[in-house]
């Protein structure tokens, strides 16, 4: 991999096999401006104020238009996003603190996620609000890795009778006033209309209208 020396502030261009949809263009370009993919597609094709920050990088060296990374034989496509992910490298989002969060996010990094949601398991409310606790404060700083999201509450708002790995004292049915505090996340078929709490209720129709 060769680039020239990076600017955050300038265009990044990135050249390779860039893979689009169900096909690859073997002389492909990708330009990000800031957080932002504003091309993808054959090199030939570049618009024309792309081409001027790259003939700028091919002159004296006194100006710079672009940062120019060529990936020479490598691929560029989508990134991963995973929103149902336990945790990784053997770490766990239950166990959550700011080194496990490293651990898992760079691992999965690594393997092509750029971003996720901290799955937790069907657990005590203490245990859900500490990962979320842990969760929100590592968002709140730069994330040098995957990125997260936020948060899959696996649970505790989960069918009786769909525990799968579930610990029966763990889970809750939606009547319960835990999900005032943590919105309810149901996972599994959806509880019955008459069991449910305001909070609940809302829950139960995010469920039904996600369901195909």
């Amino acid at each position: 991999m060769n680039s020239d020396e990076m600017n955050g502030d300038l265009t990044q261009l990135l050249y390779g096999q860039v893979v689009i949809g169900d096909h690859m263009i073997e002389k492909g370009v990708v330009a990000i401006e800031g957080q932002s993919i504003v091309y993808a597609g054959a090199e030939d094709d570049l618009p024309a104020d792309l081409i001027a920050a790259v003939v700028v990088n091919q002159g004296d060296g006194a100006a710079v238009g672009a940062n120019i990374m060529r990936l020479e034989s490598g691929y560029l496509l989508p990134g991963f996003i995973d929103i149902h992910v336990h945790g990784g490298n053997g770490e766990d989002f239950m166990d959550a603190d700011a080194q496990v969060l490293d651990t898992i996010t760079s691992f999965h990094g690594s393997q092509g996620t750029t971003a996720m949601l901290a799955t937790t398991m069907t657990a005590p409310k203490k245990r859900i609000d500490q990962v979320l606790s842990e969760v929100y404060a590592y968002m709140a700083q730069p994330m040098p890795y995957a990125q997260l999201e936020g948060v899959h509450l696996e649970g505790p708002f989960i069918s009786p009778n769909w525990l799968g790995s579930a610990k029966p004292r763990a889970y809750s049915t939606a009547e319960s006033s835990l999900g005032e505090g943590m919105g309810a996340a149901l996972s599994g078929p959806c509880p019955p209309a008459d069991a449910c709490t305001r909070a609940g209720r809302r829950a139960r129709a995010d469920c039904l209208a996600a369901q195909p």
